[in-house]
Formats: structure tokens, C-alpha cells, sequence
């Protein structure tokens, strides 16, 4: 990697995951031995029991992997907003939703810092493994879109992959993240950009901690959750008011 690249601008993010839309569901739920799909349904286990006609949406939504289990939990959804800065995940996205039979789904193809979506439009938010590309300055401005796009009262729910600190074998999970997975897309897809930079990307995120701050700041109430030692975390809560 370029050391003079800005991997969080909207430009390297958009060409990174058009890259490997076309095979990132299942090539990540080889490489992490099924655990991306556990997570995403813990994450919507964090979502509160929603009304009838609820209105949701899903922030960086990629191919709308957690689509399935979401209207199979809450069918009486009236419309689910699908966000991402990737074009071809958004067409990824339209397949799927297809594929499932949801058809009360809005697509929304936008950096989610330039969207113009109606404030407190939303009875719900949620995002699974969405953030970590994003630095500092990007997660406070994303505390910021989060509450004003809920609804007063309205629930969130987001999950991302994490450096586990103080687990004992952190320093083999951080290893696989950077080294081996990289090997395991270069083995069954024949390239490495993707996986190659989950290890990047997690080495400075860290964890959820500082965006569950930054949410806490705007006055929402938050729960921090650490999911397999910390290999992954979470932050759930409601917008207060």
C-alpha cells in the first residue's frame, strides 16, 4: 500500500469495496469461520422489540448481508433504507433483497457524510462492520448523522470487528487478521487488496469505544458490548428526548 494514501477518504473506500463486492459475504464468512454471521445477529439481538411500520436503516449496508434475519425478526417493518458509498454494493444489495423476497427496501447510494436525509426520520439505525475504515474526525461526524437522522426515542445497533486487548491470545487473532487472512482471499479469489486491509484498518480502530463516546456526547444512551474476548464489539442504545 501507497504509504501516502488516504485509506479513509470516500474515494480509496468506494474502489476498495467495488473490488470485492462480488464475493465479500461468503469470503468473509469463510475467513472468519462463520462467526461475521453470529455477530450480525447478536447485533440485532441489541435492537428492541420494533412497532409495526417501523422505519429503518441500514448505514453502510454493503450486499445487506443482516437483511434475511432482520425481516424474518421484525416483518412488520414498513421501510428499510439501504446506505453505501460502493456502488456495486448497492447492486449487490438489490440481488439480495430480491433473492429474499424484501421488497419494502429504499436504496441510497451516498458517502453517508454527504447524505441528505431527513432529520429524525428514522425509528431505527443499524450497521455491521461499517466503521472501521473510518478515522477520528469520520466517527465524530458520524455520532452526529446517527442522532439526527433517529427518530426521539428511536433504538441503533452497530457491530465492527476489533483489536481484542487483554485477551492472552490477542497477539494470534491479530495475526490472522493481518497475515493470514490476506493468504486465504489470495488462495480461493486468486487477490489480497481486500483482506489485506482489515488488519490496517482494525490496528487503528481498535474497538467501538470512542464512537460509543462520541454518541454519549450527543445525548444518546449507550451500551458498549464485547463479543468473543473483544474479537469483535458493539454499541446499542436509544436516542433520548
Amino acid at each position: 500500500m501507497d504509504q501516502g494514501v488516504d485509506i479513509s477518504s470516500s474515494a480509496y473506500v468506494r474502489d476498495l469495496f467495488d473490488r470485492i463486492s462480488h464475493t465479500y459475504g461468503y469470503t468473509n464468512y469463510l475467513a472468519s469461520f462463520g462467526f461475521t454471521e453470529r455477530w450480525r445477529k447478536q447485533c440485532l439481538d441489541k435492537l428492541p422489540e420494533l412497532s409495526e411500520g417501523a422505519v429503518g436503516i441500514d448505514l453502510m449496508c454493503g450486499r445487506g448481508e443482516t437483511w434475511r434475519q432482520l425481516f424474518r425478526r421484525h416483518p412488520r417493518l414498513s421501510k428499510l433504507t439501504g446506505l453505501d458509498i460502493s456502488p456495486a454494493m448497492i447492486a449487490g444489495a438489490r440481488e439480495h433483497a430480491t433473492k429474499i423476497g424484501a421488497q419494502n427496501v429504499e436504496y441510497v447510494e451516498v458517502d453517508v457524510f454527504e447524505n441528505t436525509l431527513p432529520s429524525a426520520s428514522f425509528d431505527f439505525v443499524i450497521s455491521t462492520f461499517g466503521v472501521k475504515t473510518f478515522n477520528h474526525g469520520q466517527l465524530r461526524h458520524l455520532a452526529s448523522e446517527i442522532h439526527r437522522i433517529l427518530k426521539p426515542g428511536g433504538a441503533f445497533s452497530l457491530i465492527e470487528v476489533s483489536d481484542p486487548r487483554g485477551w492472552w491470545l490477542r497477539s494470534l487473532y491479530m495475526f490472522y487478521l493481518r497475515r493470514v487472512m490476506p493468504i486465504i482471499e489470495k488462495l480461493f479469489l486468486g487477490y489480497s487488496y481486500g483482506f489485506s486491509m482489515i488488519g490496517v484498518y482494525v490496528d487503528r480502530f481498535c474497538d467501538c469505544r470512542m464512537l460509543g463516546q462520541e454518541l454519549e456526547a450527543r445525548g444518546l444512551a449507550v451500551e458498549f458490548t464485547r463479543y468473543f474476548y473483544g474479537c469483535a464489539t458493539g454499541l446499542s442504545g436509544r436516542k433520548l428526548g
